[in-house]
């Protein structure tokens, strides 16, 4: 995962900056977006696992926006591994079809 917007990354995979290592903390935003107007992101996680404490607001976590901005609606916060083996899409209401991911460490 890094910073800025992609299209077309169909049947590929993202991971956070640490690749198939740890990941370093740093926060990062991806949009990821159709290649085609009316087409539409889905996004599985094959695998999910971030810090997570009970200590409130100390765990990192990955938020995800239904649109191309953060300013789009919020579709969740996830920690721990609470994304793992799930499947997260644009709705029809998001007229651009992306989703933006924003990991905060």
């Amino acid at each position: 995962m890094s910073n800025g917007t992609v299209d077309n990354v169909c049947g590929q995979l993202f991971r956070d900056d640490g690749g198939t290592g740890n990941y370093t903390g740093t926060n990062l935003e991806m949009t990821i977006c159709p290649e085609n107007p009316g087409d539409f992101v889905s996004a599985y996680f094959v695998a999910f696992n971030v810090f997570q404490t009970a200590i409130p607001n100390q765990s990192d976590q990955l938020t995800i926006y239904d649109g191309n901005s953060t300013a789009a609606t919020n579709l969740g916060s996830y920690t721990g591994n609470d994304l793992q083996g799930l499947t997260v899409w644009s709705t029809p209401s998001n007229a651009t079809g992306c989703l933006t991911f924003v990991f905060t460490s």
